[in-house]
């Protein structure tokens, strides 16, 4: 689990104006979903940006293991799913709600692809 802090360093962008949110706000590091795709191809100005910015990126997938993984993070349960209860619940007009199935295991694991530079651009 990320905890991104502090909170203005956790933001939205569509898209298309993912690339120019990358370099306005110097982001370096990138976790992208393993089927993300990009708009499109990227212009000169762009690619050398990014190039500039960006140290390193991984692929992750919802599922929690993602082909090829360089790493897993792996941690307890608990108290991590009863807190994420607790903050879904106390937020949801629909009433009470459970993100995760219940499973036996006592950890959750996700695991992670490091991404090539130009592999990175490419999902752009």
């Amino acid at each position: 689990m990320f905890d991104i802090w502090p909170r203005h360093k956790n933001f939205l962008v569509e898209a298309e104006a993912l690339t120019d949110a990358i370099t306005d706000r110097a982001i370096d590091t990138l976790i992208l979903p393993e089927d993300w795709a990009g708009v499109g191809d990227l212009q000169p100005v762009q690619q050398a940006a990014l190039q500039r910015t960006l140290s390193c990126a991984f692929l992750y997938t919802p599922t929690g293991s993602v082909h090829g993984a360089d790493f897993t993070i792996r941690c307890q349960r608990e108290p991590i799913v009863s807190w994420a209860n607790r903050a879904i619940n106390s937020v949801s007009a629909r009433g009470p709600t459970q993100w995760a199935e219940p499973v036996a295991e006592q950890c959750m694991e996700q695991s992670f692809r490091q991404l090539a530079v130009d592999d990175t651009l490419s999902r752009l």
